[in-house]
């Protein structure tokens, strides 16, 4: 029979404030990162991974958005939401989250990658169909031009202050798709 202890703890252990000051520290880092490179592509619709790939770098961490500017938020998300239920042409999409309501997003899915080519690839439909991914090649084609929007930052950034950057611009930008809350 197993005999359960119990202690009270101080509340006043100090956990509390040992977080803030990590918190503290961590949005100190944040504040003084610097982009080593901000662009934005608009494509029509790639038909082959060269279509779009030569944009990209490959060699630095980026934080990256991908929205539709012209199409309304109730195409985007029923156009993803089909297929994602579909599974069609067997592929793993990525999480359907619920629609915002209080007001419209274009942004399709908010996301980082050490490898940004790659990540590209996978989410025009271009990878390996086990990946989660927006694979926009099987349901987007109807829904005007797609909008990539990167932040590269140094390779050697720590994946942690990335994070925190994706969350916050994943609560500006109110992605339709992916995971939220990264931390």
């Amino acid at each position: 029979m197993r005999t359960w202890r119990c202690y009270m703890l101080n509340r006043h252990d100090g956990l509390e404030v040992r977080a803030s000051i990590k918190l503290r520290k961590l949005a100190g880092k944040v504040a003084h990162l610097e982009p080593i490179r901000i662009y934005s592509e608009d494509f029509a619709r790639p038909e082959k991974e060269e279509d779009f790939t030569s944009i990209f770098s490959g060699s630095s961490l980026a934080l990256y958005s991908i929205s539709f500017p012209n199409a309304e938020c109730d195409a985007i998300y029923n156009a993803f939401a089909e297929a994602r239920n579909e599974a069609r042409d067997g592929r793993s999409y990525s999480r359907l989250l619920p629609k915002p309501q209080a007001r419209e997003s274009r942004c399709a899915y908010v996301g980082s990658s050490e490898n940004l080519v790659k990540r590209m690839k996978e989410h025009f439909g271009f990878g390996h169909k086990a990946t989660y991914a927006l694979h926009m090649n099987r349901w987007a084609n109807d829904l005007g031009p797609v909008r990539i929007e990167v932040r590269e930052y140094q390779q050697k950034t720590e994946k942690t202050l990335i994070l925190i950057l994706e969350d916050a611009w994943s609560d500006e930008l109110i992605p339709l798709f992916g995971r939220r809350g990264s931390l």
